[in-house]
């Protein structure tokens, strides 16, 4: 079982991440742990494509665009160039356009810019990707020249005559920065390449430039008896570990996966990532389920389905020890790389010890990093560790608790998620709508909020009006309105460690490097907690695949039936004279045919058809089959009122929605609202009538007996009991 493949959604960034090889077992299953293994095992024959893995901060892309000017920039803003969103321009220019101060980084690219000019060939859309290490001329430390850009410490011991011959330290001695440069980019959004010497750069030219590449490869031997553990644990755990992704799969619990990877990271800021781990996974995850997966999956008593012997107990188990195994056998590998390197040009410190951070090995995508996780965290905490007694003293103060969304348009999931946000955050509850607008955008953020407030009028006074363009954003605006204490709601696909994932960002955003160096200027840590609003399978057809993206693709075929089922909105909503279905194919393009004007009619207006049922509606006398229907705009909105509840009662059918009770809870809302509605305009018994009409007559086709529901004279609870019983009976049981 891939879980890359029932996970992942596409991904338009330009660079791939490369894989902690432990972290294969949770996102490929046993054959990304036995594709681990083999790779591990071929270092002892060759160690060819091992390269170091340099500390350095920013990540920098450089080079000439398609013009032949200068590119120096930060990597996000050059996948923001590659995905279409912002053009070329300097990190200072950048950051004025989004009101930013990162006055060290404007230093910094004022002295490399000039002496890139001069190294950089003359060539057109090339681009070189590297990690900042150093500008200016590195601080003397004891004969050593000493820069530490992120977290490892590294030292070049300087010669007696520095700067007059060739050596790395000579180099140094004349540069005015340092580049560590690893990856060759031939074209704007192209693939990126390995980097084999250093393409055309100007060596010695003014900036030093740092290679992956290791002038004498390192000798490796793979210890055999932890490889033989590794194996054997693979072979008893790998069929459960399948079987395992396999029924969550089933199951829809993609959030039990999402929380492996915050889950490491925990136990790395525990210090300790090989004691009791399934328990302390298992306690982790009563911090991030919801309510329906909580009992679900861990039981009341724990007696979920985790825990048990014939249910996910020993998959999970495998997991986590062919983790720890694939940890264990990594660990000894590169401590032997770390012994090799002792004797090279630049020493590296990391915790106190003679190490690289890591180093990286394979070629393409299905290159592997090397990395003593536990050792560099430690350093990398230490450097940036938040007091117990901070965090203590920062969870007692208010709670700001927000989501972030594209929302065009809004749908059913989207509903669930802001209702979660109200009901945590009372008010101090924050709805950030984004401010995009185009092709996959067609509201414009004014309309699509003024829908929002009609649709769910209880986020009135919580949506924020200011340009807000991304979840870090949304974060920072909270930051400066004084809030040290925030949540962030999401659904389940938008939480976890995988790609595409909100709170991965959140927590990039929180962590000490970052905040250190914020664009803002340094920034206090904030007491993060991510919060989910229900699980989300984007493949699924049921209420839990219901997104924008499907229903701007139904406005775009015309099927406004389809809409409506994805949105839960029906025509009764109008904003600036249209839908929100009219609005969205008005944003997407699409012109539709006015209604033909008809001519004035002279005569009086002619009685409609006689109805075919007689109704009793509370307070007034009943309706005879002589009596004669509404007028045309009556009979429209009643048109409209059938087809939203249509619509509502077509996702009450549907088999997965009883299992989210969040999700029950937001169709009787919506329920209710369309009968108050329905009420106001004179047709909410009828409305009641017709429906369950239609349904009895199916069921009664169906099954061949005639099924009745009493409704009359009921209020809305009682309405919503009769009609739950009536579909818990229509669902199976004996009527």
């Amino acid at each position: 079982m891939n879980l890359f493949e029932l996970f992942a959604s596409p991904k338009k960034a330009i660079m791939e991440g490369i894989d902690h090889p432990e972290d294969l077992i949770i996102s490929q299953g046993s054959k990304g742990a036995e594709r681990v293994l083999k790779d591990l095992a071929s270092l002892e024959k060759d160690p060819s494509t091992v390269s170091i893995k340099w500390d350095g901060f920013p990540a920098v892309v450089f080079g000439r665009d398609k013009a032949g000017n200068v590119v120096f920039m930060d990597k996000h803003m050059y996948d923001k160039v590659v995905k279409g969103t912002m053009d070329f321009m300097s990190i200072k220019d950048y950051d004025a356009s989004r009101e930013a101060n990162r006055t060290n980084l404007w230093d910094k690219e004022s002295v490399l810019r000039p002496a890139l000019e001069k190294i950089i060939p003359n060539v057109r859309d090339q681009y070189w990707m590297g990690d900042l290490m150093w500008t200016g001329t590195p601080e003397v430390e004891e004969g050593y020249f000493s820069f530490k850009p992120n977290t490892v410490k590294y030292l070049v011991k300087i010669d007696d005559t520095p700067g007059r011959g060739n050596t790395l330290s000579d180099q140094i001695a004349r540069s005015i920065g340092g580049i560590a440069v690893h990856t060759f980019i031939p074209g704007l959004g192209q693939a990126d390449q390995p980097l084999v010497g250093l393409k055309g750069l100007a060596d010695d030219s003014g900036v030093t430039f740092l290679v992956g590449e290791m002038k004498d490869k390192p000798q490796v031997k793979v210890d055999p008896k932890v490889f033989a553990v590794a194996q054997a644990t693979l072979a008893e755990h790998g069929q459960a570990v399948d079987k395992f992704y396999s029924d969550l799969t089933a199951m829809k619990g993609k959030s039990v996966v999402t929380a492996m990877g915050p889950f490491i990271t925990r136990m790395l800021e525990e210090d300790d990532i090989s004691n009791n781990i399934v328990p302390r996974f298992l306690e982790f995850l009563r911090e991030r389920l919801n309510d329906t997966a909580s009992a679900k999956m861990l039981g009341a008593n724990q007696d979920g389905w985790l825990y048990q012997e014939d249910g996910g107990g020993p998959g999970l188990l495998g997991v986590w020890s062919i983790w720890a195994s694939i940890v264990d056998l990594k660990n000894s590998i590169k401590q032997q790389i770390d012994t090799f390197q002792q004797g090279s040009e630049i020493i590296a410190i990391t915790d106190g010890l003679n190490a690289h951070e890591g180093y990286v090995f394979g070629a393409g995508k299905d290159k592997l990093k090397l990395i003593d996780r536990l050792g560099f965290s430690r350093a990398n905490f230490a450097k940036h560790r938040v007091p117990e007694e901070e965090i203590a003293e920062k969870s007692k103060m208010p709670l700001a608790v927000f989501c972030f969304g594209r929302m065009n348009p809004p749908t059913m999931g989207h509903g669930l998620v802001m209702n979660k946000t109200i009901e945590d955050g009372g008010q101090n509850s924050f709805i950030f709508l984004s401010n995009s607008v185009g092709k996959d955008d067609p509201l414009d953020p004014t309309t699509k909020s003024a829908f929002i407030q009609q649709i769910y009028p209880n986020t009135k006074g919580h949506i924020v009006t200011d340009f807000v363009q991304s979840p870090i954003y949304a974060a920072n605006w909270l930051y400066q309105k004084g809030f040290r204490n925030m949540a962030f709601v999401a659904g389940s696909d938008r939480l976890g460690k995988e790609k595409g994932s909100i709170e991965k960002i959140l927590t990039s955003w929180n962590s000490g490097p970052i905040r250190s160096t914020d664009p803002a200027g340094a920034r206090d840590h904030v007491v993060m907690k991510y919060v989910s609003a229900g699980a989300r399978d984007p493949e699924s057809e049921g209420v839990s695949g219901f997104s924008g993206t499907k229903a701007r693709k139904a406005a775009e075929d015309g099927d406004e039936a389809k809409f409506q089922q994805y949105t839960g909105i029906g025509n009764n909503i109008v904003v600036n004279g249209k839908t929100l279905y009219q609005s969205v194919r008005e944003g997407l393009g699409i012109k539709d045919q006015p209604a033909q004007q008809q001519a004035p009619v002279q005569q009086p207006v002619q009685k409609a058809q006689p109805t075919q049922v007689t109704k009793k509606v509370p307070g007034q006398a009943p309706m005879k089959n002589n009596q004669t229907m509404p007028m045309e705009s009556t009979l429209r909105d009643k048109e409209d009122l059938q087809a939203k509840r249509r619509a509502l009662q077509d996702i009450q059918m549907d088999p997965h929605t009883h299992k989210d009770p969040e999700l029950s809870k937001e169709l009787i809302r919506r329920r209710h609202a369309l009968e108050r509605e329905a009420k106001n305009r004179g047709l909410a018994e009828s409305i009641i009538y017709d429906l369950d009409a239609t349904i009895l007559e199916a069921s009664k086709k169906k099954k061949g007996s005639c099924v009745k529901v009493k409704t009359e004279g009921l209020d809305l609870n009682q309405i919503q009991e009769s009609y739950d019983n009536y579909l818990a009976k229509k669902n199976g049981k004996k009527i």
